[in-house]
């Protein structure tokens, strides 16, 4: 009976332990917060293009995204064009494991100022089969995404990827700064 015993719980802890350890990646692969991405986020335009589209742009575009669920978009094209948006609503969609980012009347500038501008009016539409993740792309001018990406302890904001479809460029934003906490003030009086 001894014999027995030693296999049987070495198979009870090797089963556990392999339980645990899908448990454990699944939180680690998976975990993730929409108040994670509150803060501001760059993208650098020129680090991004290097000559791989029939157009370069440059500059450089902020995200600042508050807890409240809205935000704002600056680009900066470095040239002497600058937009920024007003307030806006933002939201996070979770799409079988990943996320996207939806920014409501968010510009698209991956594809330059003009088309920006075209989406932005309503005068232009931008259909894509692949929107980076194997889901059709449909902008219309209402909305923009980002996928959020985190390898290692890195995250990122990805727009999807426009020009070659073979070596494509894709923005990518990183957090430069989170907010600062606020604090209760208190106040006291002396007579």
């Amino acid at each position: 009976m001894r014999g027995w015993i030693w296999p049987q719980m070495t198979l009870c802890v090797l089963l556990a332990l392999s339980a645990a350890g899908c448990s454990c990646a699944g939180i680690t692969r998976y975990a993730f917060d929409a108040s994670d991405l509150v803060g501001t986020w760059r993208a650098d335009y020129a680090g991004c293009f290097e000559k791989r589209c029939w157009y370069l742009m440059t500059g450089f575009e902020t995200l600042m995204l508050r807890p409240d669920g809205t935000y704002q978009q600056i680009y900066d094209d470095g040239k002497g064009y600058v937009y920024t948006s007003p307030w806006a609503k933002w939201y996070v969609e979770d799409r079988k494991g990943s996320a996207v980012l939806h920014l409501e009347g968010g510009r698209f500038y991956p594809l330059g100022i003009g088309f920006a501008e075209a989406l932005a009016d309503g005068s232009w539409y931008y259909r894509s089969d692949d929107d980076g993740r194997g889901y059709p792309l449909h902008l219309d001018g209402t909305e923009v995404i980002l996928h959020v990406r985190t390898r290692s302890a890195e995250r990122s904001l990805d727009y999807p990827p426009v020009c070659d479809p073979d070596v494509p460029v894709i923005v990518k934003f990183y957090l430069v700064a989170t907010p600062a906490p606020t604090y209760a003030a208190t106040l006291t009086l002396s007579p």
